[in-house]
């Protein structure tokens, strides 16, 4: 009952909120609606967002550039509904939890480039360090499940970063910044186009001591996309990446190692080490009213040293086929779109351990994973204004697990499953800019190789794949001519969430858990050089049966909120002002809500640029009144201490650059 009347009443906070809102006259929104916005992640092939039966945050370019972030992880902290998980200063591999998902968040949302997979299939998560800002043309995020199209992990939802292309006339652009704790880059791209290509090549360096005691940060990295069209029918796309990183691991601290020195270490000399190179090929046919089809082959090689207990190396080869078919037709004189593929992924992942107290090589494994998926999704308007939204996917995915002591024998494990993701939805355009929308969707999450099986002791364990039945609400509002409000409501039912069991030191399934909340977002210009913007999320995530039956999901905060504003007041010149909340929650593995909750942090965030012709300066600041706060800690149930990562303080960064 609890429950139940604090998400009634974040209903009626927000439906008052929207009722509040000035409306305008119909033209006034046909006037502002001249240019659809337009999704591509949703539905693998770029669609109107008008027309899809779900919530969906798009990140422009001008947004990137008003913004200046020092990472892809600080520009997802202002979308609505994500909480962020970081360990050290600059997240390189931060946990994106989306609807209330807790920890470890990147095996429930999943991360692409372009459309491919960045997830690991390991407790690696995703590699932030891979992806600079300065190459992201846009980022658009899913809220909520998309198992049809995206399958395994795409639970809480999708992020999809996409890269940017080359245009116009041949040229570039170089940069540098500087900024606290050592922080200073240098960056550069060269990009163009002509009748049958464009092409975009760039270049960093960045390099940082970071907050606290051992937390240095050292990436450099280079990456090309070059498109080939011969012709109106045929493309052909070349795309890579190479990018190595290094970082100090400064590890968790106590309660009462932070009231000492929040900025100490707790390891001396741990360190974790990267190397990632990839390269896709993908041909595309535009057979007009046949349809169009794409076949991309992709190929990455993941490298990782990492040494904090005890020594690690990694090394993953990953090889992607990924035909798709997408067919524009009329059905009785109403648009009709299929898009419809296949996804075929092989892994190869060697990790061997090293016990650095009685300094011999402890573990080796070896990890192998096929998985092979066909998915269909179908978009019928059935009238001008009202789209139905219906699809499927079919995945089988199976492992062959070794794990033996060196120069030992070790358990083999071959194990596997199969799956079905489908969905359900409808939306209506009830006006230009403005839409209602409901959905019905299954998804589901395969284990990870680690949580099959213990790095350090080899041990194999039984698990059954996650399932969620997602049940979603929503609409968006274009009240005035630029603005809109948006508001979702969404209850997951999930079955068999994998959680670590610090007391048998093992990975098990949880019985039933429900996942529910609202989300919402709204913008409006002020005039034509101001803009203010908010969000409000409210979670609720719990265990639903079993020894915690009604207990809280650990790491999933039930409030978070962002206001703020933007301004032009010169051309050229913009400031953002941001504030951030994040509500207290549970410590990570506290299942038993038995230790105290995290606290509740506030930061401000600030950030301003200047252009003139083809110079650019700008300053940030985050955290600017210094607040002492922790996104991520634990606790531990034999020894009955907490443990947390403390983020930094007031911090600083700048830079300039120059277009040629």
């Amino acid at each position: 009952m609890k429950r139940s009347s604090k998400l009634a009443g974040a209903i009626c906070a927000v439906l008052l909120l929207w009722l509040n809102q000035p409306a305008l006259a119909a033209d006034q929104a046909d006037q502002a609606y001249a240019l659809p916005e337009t999704s591509v992640s949703a539905n693998r092939w770029e669609q109107e967002l008008d027309k899809l039966p779900r919530n969906v945050t798009i990140i422009t370019r001008q947004q990137i550039e008003e913004q200046n972030p020092m990472s892809v992880v600080e520009l997802l902290k202002g979308v609505p509904g994500l909480y962020v998980m970081q360990s050290d200063t600059y997240g390189t591999y931060a946990e994106i939890s989306m609807r209330g998902m807790g920890y470890p968040a990147s095996a429930k949302t999943l991360v692409t480039v372009d459309g491919r997979r960045q997830n690991l299939i390991d407790g690696n998560g995703v590699d932030f360090s891979t992806i600079p800002v300065d190459n992201i043309e846009r980022i658009e995020v899913l809220h909520g499940p998309a198992g049809v199209l995206y399958g395994d992990s795409a639970v809480g939802g999708v992020i999809n970063i996409i890269t940017r292309k080359g245009s116009g006339p041949a040229g570039g652009t170089v940069s540098a910044q500087y900024g606290s704790y050592d922080m200073y880059g240098f960056k550069g791209n060269f990009k163009g186009a002509t009748e049958y290509m464009d092409w975009f090549v760039a270049a960093r360096y960045d390099d940082a001591d970071g907050y606290r005691d051992e937390n240095h940060t050292r990436i450099k990295g280079a990456n090309f996309k070059t498109d080939f069209y011969p012709n109106q029918t045929w493309s052909f796309l070349v795309d890579g990446v190479i990018n190595q990183a290094n970082f100090g691991v400064p590890g968790s601290l106590t309660k009462a190692q932070m009231d000492r020195d929040r900025r100490m270490a707790s390891y001396a000399g741990a360190y974790y080490e990267n190397k990632n190179q990839a390269i896709r090929g993908q041909v595309k046919g535009d057979f007009q009213r046949c349809g169009l089809v794409t076949m991309d082959l992709a190929f990455r090689k993941w490298q990782s040293e990492a040494e904090v207990w005890s020594h690690g190396d990694n090394d993953s080869k990953i090889y992607d086929i990924q035909p798709k078919y997408v067919l524009d037709s009329t059905v009785g004189g109403f648009a009709n779109r299929l898009t419809a593929g296949v996804d075929y992924s092989h892994w190869d992942v060697d990790y061997d351990s090293f016990d650095l107290t009685s300094k011999a090589w402890q573990y080796s494994h070896e990890f192998k994973m096929d998985s092979l998926a066909g998915y269909a999704l179908n978009e019928f308007s059935l009238t001008k204004d009202l789209v139905l939204n219906v699809g499927a996917r079919y995945q089988d995915q199976k492992y062959d697990l070794a794990s033996r002591l060196v120069g030992g024998a070790g358990p083999t494990d071959t194990p596997g499953d199969e799956q079905w993701a489908w969905t359900a939805g409808m939306v209506y355009n009830f006006a230009p800019g403005s839409k209602v929308f409901g959905r019905v969707a299954r998804a589901f999450r395969f284990p990870r190789v680690d949580e099959y099986t213990s790095y350090y002791s080899g041990a194999h364990w039984d698990l059954k794949p996650e399932t969620a039945m997602n049940y979603e609400l929503g609409a968006e509002w274009q009240f005035m001519p630029g603005a809109r409000l948006s508001l979702t409501g969404y209850i997951i039912n999930m079955n068999d969430e994998i959680v670590w069991n610090d007391v048998t030191y093992r990975n098990e399934n949880l019985d039933e858990t429900k996942h529910q909340g609202v989300e919402a977002a709204v913008h409006v210009p002020v005039c034509k050089w101001a803009y203010v913007f908010g969000n409000l999320t409210y979670q609720d995530a719990t265990m639903a049966n079993g020894p915690y039956d009604g207990n809280k999901i650990p790491l999933a905060p039930e409030w978070m909120a962002a206001a703020g504003v933007g301004l032009e007041p010169l051309s050229g010149l913009n400031v953002l002002l941001r504030w951030n909340y994040y509500g207290q929650r549970y410590l990570g593995n506290d299942y038993a809500n038995a230790f105290d909750k995290m606290d509740a942090y506030n930061t401000i965030d600030a950030a301003v640029s200047y252009r003139w012709q083809r110079y650019k300066v700008f300053v940030n600041a985050t955290n600017i009144f210094g607040e002492d706060y922790s996104t991520l800690g634990y606790c531990n149930a034999w020894s009955g201490e907490s443990t947390y990562y403390p983020m930094p303080e007031a911090q600083v960064w700048g830079g300039v650059s120059i277009d040629f």
